[in-house]
Parts: C-alpha cells; structure tokens; sequence
C-alpha cells in the first residue's frame, strides 16, 4: 500500500512538473517570424507588433534586442496589444481617422502622462493643462504638440486624455507621420493604455494599446543608445522586403 502510495504522488509530482515546464516555455517563446528585413540600418532595439493579419485587431508584442547582424533576444513579452479597429495599412494607404494601424518601422521618440516616469531613457513629459496633438489635418502644426493654445474640436486634449485611467495616462510616441508630414495620413498614432466598455478592450482608433503595467515595462525598457524603433504588421509583412 505504501508503496504504491509513492508510486501515486510520484506520478503527481511528474504531472504537476511537466505542466510548469510547459508554462514556462509559453512565457518565454520568441516570435517564430524572421523580422530583421524590416529593422532600419543602425537600430538594435525593435518593439515588435505581429498580428495574425492585415483586418486582425489584435496582436503580440515583444521587446527585441541585436546580439548579432540577424540575431535578435526576447528582452520582454508577448504581450497582448489591441490595435486598430479597421486592420492595418501601409503608410501611404491611410487616411486620418480611418481607424487602421501602419505597417512599417517607426522610431521610438518619446514618452508621456500623468503618471510617475515609468523608467527607461526616453524622454517622458508630465502632461499639464492646455496641451493639445493636432489631429487638424488643415492646421500648419498638424501632428504635433501643442505646450498651450487652442486645442480645436477635432484635436486631442491631452491633458484631459492623460488622467488616471485615461488612454493615455501613460503613452509612448513612435515617429509615425511626425518627422515628415503628409496632410491627412494620420496623427496621434501612440502606443497607448487599453480603453474598456462594458469590461471587453476595445480596438484602437489606429494606435496600439496594451495593459498599463506591460506598457510601462515596456517604456522602462527602451535604451535610446540603441536607437530604438516599432516594427509594426501582419506575419505576411515581415516575409518581404520593406516596403
């Protein structure tokens, strides 16, 4: 009796082991797809956003890092993101507000809330009364902070969009339509916090969102030494050449 005892919990313990063991491998894969085609000369930091395809509203996130010309580490993820609610499109084929994500590498510029710096070495704004992003594709300053002045019906307030549980609470700017403007391709493409209704996450007007807390791990991540960029798209993106 005792012995089969023995036998019993054994086989217990090997259950209960082989079960961590798989666990622990989910936790700690890495993306399967080859994205180092998309990754700009010179950048050795990637947040990689890899959806299931071109109409998904959802994806993975991982933190990247180069330990070689084609070889890249998992730093942090994956982590689920919710992306725009009318898919994903190449640069070129947006327009603003037509609710998709851009597929493409962007650089990694700039972080923002109310909240406390979430660490890392981007630069991180606290943001205060009267700060807008012109989302008015008619405006000289279209796609850009505003530090005071009017903030137009169409504009984002970013003061009142960065509070406590807001989506923007906490934020990071990655370099979509900013450094070279188009009129009405979009703005405000942020990775962002989740926006909820009714407790479902919603799909993004175009931007990426994800829990607070995987954002600001995230965020406290990022190494500006290393020139860090978004590659952003479906699994078929990431099997050409860019674009």
């Amino acid at each position: 009796m005792l012995k089969r005892l023995r036998l019993a919990l054994l086989a217990v313990l090997v259950l209960v082991g082989g079960v961590y063991v798989a666990v622990h491998r989910a936790k700690t894969v890495s993306p399967e797809i080859d994205f180092s085609a998309q990754v700009p000369p010179g950048a050795d930091q990637v947040v990689l956003v890899e959806a299931a395809g071109k109409q998904s509203t959802t994806a993975q996130v991982w933190v990247m890092e180069r330990t070689s010309k084609n070889t890249w580490t998992r730093v942090h993820g994956p982590y689920t993101a919710h992306t725009g609610r009318s898919g994903f499109r190449l640069p070129a084929e947006r327009h603003e507000g037509d609710g998709t994500t851009p597929i493409g590498a962007f650089a990694l510029s700039a972080a923002f809330g109310q909240g406390n710096r979430p660490g890392g070495s981007l630069p991180y704004t606290v943001v205060t009364p009267g700060q807008c992003w012109v989302s008015s594709s008619d405006r000289d300053d279209y796609n850009r902070w505003i530090p005071g002045g009017l903030c137009g019906t169409t504009d984002v307030d970013l003061f009142e969009k960065s509070k406590p549980n807001a989506i923007f609470h906490t934020a990071m700017v990655m370099d979509f339509n900013i450094g070279d403007r188009v009129k009405d391709r979009g703005s405000a493409i942020f990775f962002h916090c989740n926006v909820t209704e009714k407790g479902q996450v919603l799909a993004t007007y175009g931007g990426i969102s994800l829990a607070e807390g995987d954002l600001r791990t995230i965020i406290s991540s990022i190494d500006v030494s290393k020139n860090p960029v978004a590659v952003i798209g479906p699994d078929s993106t990431f099997a050409a050449k860019p674009a």
